[in-house]
C-alpha cells in the first residue's frame, strides 16, 4: 500500500497539536565541507657546508650545500643579517637530490674575514637559512701540523703534532715544506736568522731541552744545559740581531726541590755567545712556589712572563744578572715584548687583553685595555702591532684580531679560522713582515697548525 504525500511528510517532520513543522528529507546534493588539518609542504632546510671555508679572491670555488627540502632550481646565498652578501656571489648551482646542492662560488678579494650564513630558496619562495656556516678567512692550513707555535720575519715557522706514537716537532718555510724535526718532542720558536730552534721533550717538558741548528742544509739536534737537579723544562721563546749569534731564549726549568715527585718551576734565560756556546741563567721569582716562567724576550735580552701570579719583567743588571718587578694592574701573565723593549703584552686568565708602555727608567704604563674586549693578547711586532684572541667580531661569533696604533681609532685587521663554529688561536707573532701562527679548527679535525700573513 502506497503513502499519500502527506504522510511522506510527517513521516520526515514532527506533527503536533494538529500542526505539522516540516524537516527536508532530500538527500544532499553534495558532500559537506569538514576543516582541512594537512600539513603546509616543508620548505628548504640548510645544516651544513663542505668546505665551510673559503679565502679571499677564491674563483669559482665549489661548496656541497647539505640539508633538506632542496628541489630542482632550488637557489643558494651567502647572506649577513638577512642580506645577500655582495661579496660572495654565487656563479652556478647544481641540484643533487632533496638534501644536497652543489655551488660554485666567486669571493672578492676585498671580501669581510668574517662569518656568513646559507640560505636556500626555492621557486615557490619557500627560504631556509644555515646561520654561521661559512667563513671568509686569511688561515691556511699546515697540513701534517697540529699546532704552530712560532714564526720569525722571514715566515720560516715551528711546532708540533701530537699522534698515538708521540709528539712530532716540524719546521716549515714555504720554500722546503714540511720536515720533522724530532719525534718527541716540540718546536716552540726560531731565531730570525732561521738557524736555531727551540722546544721541549714531550711529556710536559722532560729531558733534554732540545735545541736544534741548521748545519749543511740539515738540522742537528743538541740541548740547552740545564741545572743538575732539573727534571725538564721548555725554551719557549727565542730573540736575535737576525744573525744567528748573541741569542736569547727564555722559557723555564722544573728543578726537583728535594720532596718526593715534586719540583719548582725556576724562570730560565739561556743565552749564546759570539763562539756557539750557551749558558743558563735561572732569574728571581716572586715566589718559589707557583708558575714561573719567561714567556718573551728581546734582543736586549729583557724577559716577560709571570711569577707567583703577577705578569712580571725581568731586565739585566749591568752584572749579568736580572732584576724583576711586577707590571702594573691585575695581570698575571705577559706574553710578548717587541723589539726596542718599549711594549709588552699580556692577559687576565686569558680572559682580558691588556698592554703596557715603557715610561723609561724601568717604569711601566698602567695596563691599558684593547678597544675591544678579546680575551688575551698573544703577541706584538716592531710596529706596535697587538695580536689577541678571542675577540668577539660579533654577538655570535668569536675570532682573533690584530690592532694597529692608535688602538683606539684604526679598524682591527680579524683573522679568521677553519671552522666558523670555533675561534682560531694564535700563538706567535714575527717581529717585522707580518707573519701569524697557531691553530685553527678543522672539520673532522681537531686541530690544524695554521698561519696568516697580514700586510
Amino acid at each position: 500500500m502506497s503513502r499519500s504525500p502527506f504522510l511522506r511528510v510527517v513521516w520526515c517532520g514532527i506533527l503536533a497539536a494538529g500542526v505539522s513543522a516540516l524537516t527536508n528529507c532530500a538527500a544532499p546534493t553534495e558532500a559537506p565541507v569538514r576543516p582541512n588539518f594537512a600539513r603546509a609542504a616543508a620548505g628548504p632546510a640548510v645544516t651544513a657546508a663542505d668546505p665551510s671555508f673559503g679565502h679571499q679572491g677564491d674563483a669559482n670555488k665549489v661548496v656541497t650545500i647539505t640539508g633538506s627540502g632542496f628541489v630542482a632550481g632550488s637557489q643558494p646565498a651567502w647572506e649577513q643579517n638577512g642580506q645577500a652578501y655582495q661579496g660572495i656571489q654565487v656563479v652556478s648551482t647544481q641540484f643533487v637530490s632533496s638534501t644536497q646542492l652543489v655551488a660554485t662560488l666567486n669571493i672578492a678579494a676585498g671580501a669581510t674575514i668574517d662569518v656568513y650564513d646559507i640560505s636556500v630558496t626555492n621557486p615557490d619562495r619557500k627560504k631556509g637559512i644555515g646561520y654561521s656556516l661559512f667563513q671568509v678567512t686569511q688561515a691556511i692550513a699546515v697540513t701534517g701540523t697540529g699546532i704552530l707555535r712560532g714564526t720569525n720575519s722571514r715566515g720560516e715557522m715551528v711546532g708540533v703534532l701530537t699522534q698515538s706514537t708521540g709528539n712530532l716537532a716540524y719546521y716549515y718555510s714555504l720554500g722546503t715544506g714540511l720536515v720533522e724535526l724530532f719525534n718527541n718532542g716540540a718546536g716552540w720558536s726560531i731565531d730570525e736568522a732561521g738557524k736555531t730552534i727551540s722546544g721541549n721533550t714531550a711529556g710536559g717538558g722532560g729531558l733534554p731541552i732540545p735545541l736544534w741548528n741548521l748545519s749543511g742544509g740539515s738540522w742537528i739536534q743538541g740541548a740547552l744545559p740545564v741545572d743538575p737537579k732539573a727534571s725538564g723544562g721548555v725554551g719557549r721563546a727565542m730573540a736575535s740581531d737576525g744573525t744567528g749569534t748573541g741569542i736569547y731564549i727564555a722559557g723555564l726549568e722544573a728543578i726537583n726541590n728535594g720532596r718526593k715527585n715534586s719540583s719548582t718551576q725556576v724562570p730560565v734565560i739561556w743565552r749564546s755567545n759570539l763562539s756557539g756556546a750557551w749558558e743558563e741563567v735561572q732569574l728571581p721569582s716572586l715566589s718559589t712556589s707557583g708558575q714561573n716562567e719567561v714567556r718573551a724576550v728581546s734582543p736586549s735580552g729583557v724577559g716577560v712572563g709571570t711569577s707567583n701570579g703577577h705578569a712580571v719583567v725581568w731586565t739585566p743588571n749591568g752584572s749579568g744578572g736580572y732584576s724583576i718587578s711586577t707590571l702594573p694592574g691585575a695581570a698575571n701573565g705577559a706574553y710578548g715584548i717587541n723589539s726596542a723593549g718599549t711594549l709588552i703584552v699580556g692577559s687576565w686568565n686569558q680572559s682580558a687583553a691588556y698592554y703596557w708602555q715603557s715610561l723609561g727608567n724601568g717604569a711601566w704604563s698602567d695596563a691599558q685595555s684593547l678597544p675591544i674586549a678579546c680575551g688575551w693578547a698573544a703577541g706584538v711586532d716592531d710596529a706596535g702591532r697587538i695580536v689577541a684572541n678571542a675577540c668577539p667580531r660579533s654577538s655570535r661569533v668569536m675570532l682573533s684580531a690584530v690592532f694597529t696604533p692608535p688602538y683606539a681609532t684604526t679598524p682591527p685587521i680579524w683573522l679568521g679560522g677553519l671552522d666558523p663554529s670555533t675561534a682560531p688561536v694564535v700563538w706567535g707573532m714575527s717581529l717585522q713582515n707580518g707573519w701569524i701562527v697557531g691553530q685553527a679548527a678543522l672539520k673532522g679535525n681537531a686541530g690544524v697548525g695554521a698561519y696568516w700573513k697580514i700586510p
